[in-house]
């Protein structure tokens, strides 16, 4: 469809399947083959097929390992535009998906699809090395520097390196004095995950099962002990 503006009297070309416009009926003709399913634009390299070159430009990347498109808040870079749009809400701070389950709020409809999987217990992703299985891709992969020994993370105090930057920031609060006390029993901690871990054992809570022999167990460590001395052939 053919439309002219009265602000800049140029003509417009508007696909009537989705309303989109273009300023050439040469642009509007190959808009409309993405329509039609038509897949012209081929990747030399793996044979891949696409509809539009631009998405074959964004696809090549994947092959060179280009990341063009940076962020401004972390520095952190990406393979595409979107990627990069879908990346910036986590900084923006805005959190409008929430989890049916938990209440947990999320920034994206993919964050709160890979977390959903934690609650349906479906573990689709193995260590080749020790075979441990994790629900999330990125999980594996931060597992798997544990089996390669890389250790980029150093402490500025006692330079002793660590695998995960978490596990150094966790790590460096001992050498703040940063103690996060129990209100029951006093007990105190360096980390508030810690505490809050500790906290369950006034509760009777026993969430951690043995898959050997099904016993329940307040503690995750209480679990590794028990298969060690219980399920372990000495």
């Amino acid at each position: 469809m053919e439309i002219v503006t009265d602000a800049s009297k140029c003509k417009r070309y508007e696909c009537e399947q989705c309303g989109k416009q273009f300023t050439k009926g040469s642009s509007l003709k190959d808009h409309l083959l993405t329509h039609a399913g038509v897949r012209r634009f081929r990747c030399e390299l793996c044979g891949r097929k696409f509809t539009q070159k631009s998405h074959l430009t964004q696809h090549a990347r994947t092959h060179t390992g280009e990341k063009t498109f940076e962020c401004q808040e972390c520095g952190k870079r990406f393979l595409a535009k979107w990627s990069l749009k879908k990346h910036a809400i986590t900084h923006s701070g805005l959190k409008s998906f929430e989890c049916k389950e938990c209440g947990k709020l999320f920034p994206g409809s993919s964050n709160l699809a890979r977390h959903t999987l934690t609650h349906l217990g479906a573990k689709n992703y193995e260590c080749d090395e020790c075979h441990k299985q994790f629900t999330q891709r990125c999980h594996l992969t931060r597992h798997k520097l544990t089996h390669s020994g890389v250790k980029n993370y150093e402490c500025g105090e006692c330079q002793k390196s660590f695998t995960h930057k978490n596990h150094l920031t966790r790590h460096e609060l001992t050498h703040q004095g940063v103690r996060y006390e129990c209100e029951e029993c006093g007990k105190s901690y360096t980390q508030k995950c810690t505490l809050a871990r500790h906290l369950l054992s006034h509760t009777g809570i026993k969430r951690f099962k043995c898959d050997e022999c099904g016993k329940m167990f307040q503690e995750k460590s209480y679990v590794k002990s028990h298969i060690l001395h219980q399920h372990t052939v000495h």
